[in-house]
């Protein structure tokens, strides 16, 4: 028997005592539907994070309905579950439906069960003159209410949508999304089913390694402007002016964005599980970024003509810093010297980062002895700082040193930035310099054979989702 209230899911929803009276007394009607449904989308994000932390989450209704009254979320089959049985629990005649998502650069899958859609019947209106409506929470960033099951284009705020006979899929039918989301579209049968039909989909969705729900945390939210969309550590606003990108790749802003964006407020889950779930998307959010910028990221070995942009780069990521705790405008000794980078180009490696075919930092380094290596100097102009592109250049730099053991470098005492940045890369403080300067040593793993890139070429990864 189900242990949840009515009341209680519409709170959560956002609806007032006097408007939850009137709901649960009422008939149902096509204006309380898309009440309840833009309520849904727009309080109960569709997140797979769960999944990222290798949890088991069960297709059970009621379990369903309870994460939802916990402040939590879910994707398709528990979203969609949950919406179904309040429906369901307030008079509305709703069917569940066999369907498929079809993802950008996709062939169209059919109704092969990586979704569950909802209609909802007997109740006519105008634009729904048969009285079907396709409902559907679980579609992250596309419904903001339901359409009437009806052949022809349907805009909602900014996007664009439109029913068709499904090509695929025999007497179903196929919704395409607007070309600026997250997927081409999505078939479905015409047959009702149950939620238990979805269990081995589900199964494989969240714990296949190879799943992109597995591979990448997601994080969606409907709203009447657009939409917001959270994928790994990338925030993405679609609405009609265009899309805004903003990248979270700090722990603090990352949880920020989903309690203020999300209402994610991550209370169920311990200091330890929190630490993890921001490790397994920070990993994941660096995967991509190497797969994205493959063909655009480069590190390679400097030349005497790359001198001058050298110097203006470190002239210009050193004079940053006295926003993040310098003194003083100013940098290392050399940090804005010609004179300076030519010394270092005939005593140690000098190594030029170019981003989109511009030069937007580099590094020093140099290898003391056979087992042991140094940076001695690494750096990134303001605009390419705070995307997660510090971490991959300094990946780079540990494979160029495929015999050594440990890797050293320092940084000034005042610079917590830095310091917090080379504690979550793995490096461990050794001492501290009468000059100011914090040491930091990595033990390194293993080296294996090929690991070293002489063009310094970003090997490509898992592409994103």
């Amino acid at each position: 028997m189900s242990d949840w209230e009515v009341t209680d899911y519409l709170e959560v929803l956002g609806f007032a005592p006097d408007r939850i009276d009137r709901i649960v007394t009422g008939a149902p009607s096509p204006g309380v539907l898309a009440a309840i449904h833009r309520a849904h989308v727009e309080r109960v994000p569709y997140e797979t994070l769960e999944f990222q932390l290798g949890r088991a989450v069960t297709l059970d209704v009621d379990e369903s309905v309870r994460r939802i009254l916990s402040g939590r979320g879910g994707y398709c089959f528990m979203l969609n579950s949950a919406l179904a049985a309040l429906l369901t629990r307030l008079g509305y005649r709703v069917l569940l439906h066999r369907g498929g998502v079809q993802g950008h650069g996709q062939e169209p899958v059919g109704a092969n069960g990586n979704h569950l859609a909802l209609t909802v019947h007997d109740l006519p209106d105008p634009r729904a003159p048969e009285g079907v409506w396709l409902v559907d929470a679980g579609l992250g960033d596309a419904l903001h209410e339901p359409v009437p099951l009806v052949v022809g284009s349907h805009p909602q705020g900014p996007f664009r949508y439109r029913l068709r006979p499904s090509p695929t899929v025999p007497n179903g039918m196929r919704f395409d999304h607007d070309p600026s989301g997250s997927f081409e579209g999505m078939d479905f049968t015409p047959d009702a089913t149950t939620v238990d039909g979805f269990s081995d989909m589900h199964r494989q969705l969240s714990t296949d390694p190879e799943s992109g729900f597995v591979r990448t945390a997601t994080v969606q939210r409907r709203h009447a402007d657009g939409a917001d969309v959270l994928r790994g550590c990338v925030l993405r606003r679609i609405t009609a002016d265009g899309v805004d990108e903003t990248v979270a790749a700090e722990p603090g802003t990352w949880f920020s964005l989903l309690a203020d964006v999300f209402g994610l407020r991550m209370d169920d889950l311990a200091p330890a599980d929190l630490e993890r779930l921001w490790r397994t998307v920070l990993r994941s959010h660096r995967e991509w970024v190497r797969s994205r910028e493959d063909h655009e990221f480069e590190l390679r070995p400097a030349t005497v003509d790359d001198c001058p942009v050298l110097v203006e780069t470190s002239r210009e990521a050193f004079g940053h810093d006295v926003h993040h705790g310098a003194p003083r405008v100013g940098g290392p000794p050399g940090y804005d010297s010609i004179d300076w980078i030519r010394h270092a180009l005939d005593t140690r490696t000098v190594l030029v980062l170019i981003l989109r075919g511009k030069v937007v930092g580099g590094a020093v380094v140099s290898s003391p002895e056979p087992d042991r290596g140094r940076v001695h100097r690494i750096w990134l102009v303001p605009q390419a700082q705070g995307k997660g592109l510090g971490a991959i250049l300094l990946s780079r730099i540990e494979e160029r040193f495929p015999l050594a053991r440990v890797l050293t470098l320092d940084t000034p005492v005042w610079n917590l930035r830095n310091q917090h940045f080379y504690t979550r890369e793995g490096y461990v403080e050794r001492g501290r310099t009468p000059g100011g300067l914090i040491e930091y040593e990595k033990v390194l793993a293993r080296p294996r054979p090929g690991r070293q890139h002489p063009t310094g070429r970003i090997r490509p990864a898992l592409t994103r989702p």
